[in-house]
């Protein structure tokens, strides 16, 4: 707990055992006649509801009671006490969990799974957990407090931790555990609102398997970049960049004229020159039929790569052509001796 002065005592147990929490009490005579008890040590509390100092609990006599066990006990019994009213009034719980998105609509294609926005999406406890119990033994544990499910086989541990977090065994067990840090007793405030957020810092999620929401999410509109690099049935070859939409488009176009196509990540972009030669040997090792200058024992060493220049200097004609031209030339002499020496560099 890193400070003690944010104890205010704003809760206390009322007569029927209930937390009461001091701003909900109006400064009466009948208030004056009524008893409230330290959620802590048990002791007397007068209620403190003057107009100029912030409203609060004080013990009547003054007590070495613990602030840790106050907040302790606060988190439990504020949290039982509201989910347990959800459950009677048949009203939502809620958690909202961060969830991955994944549209897979061309991953049969073009085996890529275009990575979306990370959304919130909120799930109603009280639908699974029907049954709430206050330090009840599960299995060799004791949580603060269990949720269990119609049958008791799903269960799901709500742990209070002031000082004291959840144990590494604990932890490493097959349970689902929602730990609650508590520093002060504006810390349980949320629990009021009954939703727990994932990304709430006070919170913190184990053993929970959060799978990705997965599908044909964008359709097919999806504008995820990555290189597309094909080989023509004449030989030639390509290196294109765009959206997976795109590189399906071009491959349904020309799919009777394409004998070999690959797939490259979208990060190296910025290497397209590496990529489109590296590209040119992997087809190559895969007997596929290319003609390329940058594999012929001719060409002359050039580091640049566009499809609009010509970044070859071919040393048996003695010209400078496109790459491509070697698909029309009757010198061309594949040698990996003279691959691109950058290739063997990766």
């Amino acid at each position: 707990m890193k400070s003690t002065n944010k104890i205010k005592y704003k809760y206390a147990y009322g007569a029927k055992n209930q937390v009461l929490y001091i701003g909900d009490l109006q400064r009466t005579e009948v208030i004056k006649n009524k008893a409230f008890t330290c959620i802590s040590c048990g002791n007397t509390l007068i209620p403190k509801l003057g107009e100029i100092r912030q409203k609060h609990f004080a013990h009547k006599h003054i007590q070495n009671c613990s602030q840790e066990t106050y907040l302790h006990r606060l988190g439990k019994l504020i949290f039982a006490q509201e989910y347990q009213s959800c459950l009677n009034k048949n009203e939502p719980f809620y958690i909202e969990l961060r969830i991955d998105r994944r549209c897979n609509a061309y991953e049969k294609q073009l085996g890529r799974i275009c990575q979306l926005n990370t959304i919130n999406k909120t799930f109603d406890l009280t639908k699974r957990y029907i049954k709430l119990d206050l330090e009840t033994k599960n299995d060799e544990f004791i949580p603060d407090i269990l949720l269990s499910d119609i049958s008791e086989t799903k269960n799901l541990f709500i742990e209070i931790a002031v000082t004291h977090k959840i144990t590494d065994k604990k932890a490493q067990s097959k349970f689902q555990i929602i730990e609650i840090a508590i520093e002060s007793e504006d810390d349980i405030l949320f629990i009021k609102q009954h939703i727990i957020r994932q990304s709430n810092p006070k919170i913190k999620l184990v053993n929970f398997e959060i799978k990705p929401e997965q599908g044909e999410i964008c359709g097919r509109n999806c504008s995820e970049s990555m290189g597309l690099f094909m080989v023509y049935k004449n030989g030639k070859s390509i290196l294109t960049w765009g959206s997976l939409s795109k590189a399906y488009s071009i491959l349904e176009k020309h799919k009777n004229i394409i004998s070999y196509y690959k797939i490259i990540s979208p990060n190296k972009v910025y290497l397209s020159s590496y990529e489109y030669k590296r590209s040119l040997v992997d087809a190559y090792n895969a007997k596929i039929a290319i003609k390329n200058c940058f594999l012929c024992r001719y060409h002359g060493d050039s580091w640049f790569y566009s499809n609009e220049e010509e970044p070859i200097f071919c040393k048996f004609l003695k010209i400078k052509c496109n790459s491509n031209h070697a698909s029309e030339c009757q010198y061309f002499r594949p040698d990996p001796e003279c691959f691109p020496m950058q290739i063997f560099e990766d």
